[in-house]
């Protein structure tokens, strides 16, 4: 019996080491040495910006934009959002299955205590003891009491790593949580950057609508009285209203697009809708970029940069983990168990020594015929397994494909501009000149309508360009996964061992 003990003791020691399936190894590196846009090399023609691979992207993209009021709502935003706090409690769970998942391969210990009144039945006894000598019995003895307290311990040798498995797998479906939780976080931000700056672009919008009204209303009046002194004809006025009725008419849909942008703002802060009317409603430019490179990395840094590849390697790490723990599922387990205690008829002689009893023994279980059960949880393991090995080489394609796009339309719509904000200003000489012309009687009013309309065409398109830079750079930094590093509680992202629970 000894030897057994001894056996029991040192076999896990022995076999401490011996976990079985694959150990995990992350993926090589998918990524191309260079960037294929010509904007990674390049700066785009007919303007300053561009981009550079010499530097990583800045973490706190959005300070470059030098907006006190944007760096304000972002910071707001990973605070207050609602989806933030849901993925951080999804984090405070799996937290809490690691420590489950890990308690499982530690002894267990608890006390137990009872109290039992016993009778036993006359025939009965006489059963037990006649089997053993005759006895003659007229009565049954009295009823007795039996005070017991004991300890009872337990330990699931883990000797072929089901337990540490996992643990491991626990660990990181943390870590992915944690990953999904950055990527989240970096999409918020640059969704408060893009809302906030189309909320900037419909309220210069609405302010240049207003102004193209107040210009033609005067040019109404102006036209109504050259037509009653004989100057001009009817005609000139009709058109000169339709002018004016086609830009009052064009207004409100910028008002539309301030009110549906302040709404969410509000809510992506995490706000009721109008919360932020207030604070929001003095007008502010468009954030822009002062005219420098735009650091963009190379594209080996996407993996350490982009919290959704990160996660998505941590759950191919979980499922080679689970497949560990599916093959474990074939070897034998072991338990020790054991308890020590008092038990006495008396409570007043339950300490005493002669009252002390205990039992130990180990258990061994073994699946012998489960019907093909462990086999397949194996091979759906394996399957999932490379389910995961798929989905990570997508992420980070998709990736790359994301970058590659914002480089595409970040150089395509600065190039955009440029001729956009020339036109704007050559419409404006020609409407001053023709204004000019009209009022002292050296042209029709055809040779201000013309130039007036496409100035209020253009000048709204100048602005849609400029948001739409801007939109740019925003999905640029997003692509890239900029933000989660920035100290905005994300920082322990995707670092096994670190918990939110300590």
């Amino acid at each position: 019996m000894k030897h057994f003990l001894t056996a029991a003791i040192l076999l896990p020691i022995g076999l401490a080491a011996c976990t079985v399936g694959p150990d995990f190894t992350p993926p090589p590196d998918a990524t191309p040495p260079h960037w294929h846009d010509p904007a990674a090399s390049l700066a785009p023609k007919g303007g300053s910006a561009g981009v550079t691979t010499q530097a990583d992207p800045q973490p706190d993209w959005w300070k470059r934009f030098d907006d006190p009021e944007l760096t304000a709502l972002i910071a707001r935003a990973a605070g207050g959002n609602l989806d933030q706090k849901v993925a951080l409690q999804r984090i405070e769970a799996a937290r809490a299955t690691e420590i489950s998942e890990a308690a499982a391969g530690l002894p267990s210990l608890k006390a137990t205590g009872s109290y039992t009144d016993q009778q036993s039945g006359l025939d009965a006894l006489k059963g037990q003891i006649g089997g053993l000598f005759p006895v003659t019995l007229n009565q049954a003895p009295p009823p007795y009491g039996l005070f017991e307290g004991a300890v009872d311990a337990s330990w699931e040798l883990d000797l072929f790593g089901k337990v540490r498995r996992s643990v491991e797998a626990s660990e990181a479906d943390s870590a992915a949580l944690l990953g999904d939780r950055a990527d989240s976080l970096v999409s918020l931000q640059a969704e408060v950057a893009q809302t906030y700056a189309k909320l900037r672009a419909a309220q210069a919008a609405l302010a240049a609508a207003n102004t193209d009204i107040a210009t033609e209303r005067n040019l109404l009046r102006l036209t109504t009285d050259r037509a009653s002194h004989g100057l001009t004809s009817d005609l000139d006025v009709r058109d000169a209203l339709a002018q004016l009725a086609s830009s009052q008419a064009s207004a409100p849909q910028y008002a539309q697009q301030i009110a549906t942008d302040l709404n969410s703002l509000a809510v992506l802060l995490g706000q009721a809708p109008g919360a932020l009317d207030a604070e929001l409603a003095p007008m502010r430019s468009i954030p822009r970029m002062a005219a420098a490179q735009v650091p963009i990395g190379l594209p080996s840094g996407l993996a350490r940069r982009r919290p959704d590849i990160r996660a998505a390697e941590a759950r191919l790490h979980e499922q080679t983990a689970d497949v560990g723990a599916a093959i474990a599922e074939l070897y034998p387990d072991i338990t020790l168990t054991g308890e020590v205690g008092q038990q006495s008829g008396l409570l007043k002689n339950i300490a005493k020594s002669y009252n002390s009893i205990y039992s130990f023994g180990p258990s061994i279980s073994l699946p012998i015929f489960q019907a093909g059960k462990l086999r397949a949880g194996i091979a759906q393991a394996r399957a999932q397994r490379l389910q995961a090995a798929f989905t990570y080489k997508k992420t980070v394609l998709s990736a790359l494909q994301d970058v590659e796009n914002a480089l595409a339309s970040y150089r395509t719509d600065v190039q955009r501009l440029a001729p956009l904000q020339i036109e704007d200003d050559a419409d404006q000489d020609a409407v001053d000149i023709a204004l000019d012309r009209y009022r002292h009687g050296l042209s029709n009013y055809i040779d201000v309508l013309n130039p007036q309309s496409s100035l209020i065409s253009v000048h709204q398109s100048v602005i849609q360009a400029q948001v739409a830079v801007t939109d740019d750079l925003v999905s640029l930094y997003k692509a890239l996964g900029g933000g989660w590093e920035a100290g905005t509680g994300a920082t322990t992202a995707l670092l096994p061992g670190t918990s939110l629970l300590n």
